[in-house]
């Protein structure tokens, strides 16, 4: 009974010492995600017939309030 808990701490204390070396060689190796400009995406249904439409919507007063999804239809 001995050698198997021996073997299972073993087998335990690898498993963990090799997750804390992969955590602290990822949390100091971030990479920042750059971007030259705005990537557009169409989100459409598998036919590509009909795909997401972002509108921009105001308030009374004019100002941006943000924006509301719409179908826009590519029939044609």
């Amino acid at each position: 009974m001995m050698k198997v808990d021996a073997y299972t701490r073993i087998v335990l204390t690898v498993i963990a010492c090799t997750l804390v070396i992969f955590v602290f060689q990822n949390a100091f190796d971030m990479k920042k995600a750059v971007a030259s400009g705005v990537t557009r995406v169409a989100i459409c249904d598998a036919s590509g017939q009909y795909c997401v439409d972002v509108i921009p919507t105001t308030n009374g007063l004019g100002q941006n309030t943000g924006v509301r999804m719409g179908v826009l239809s590519l029939q044609g």
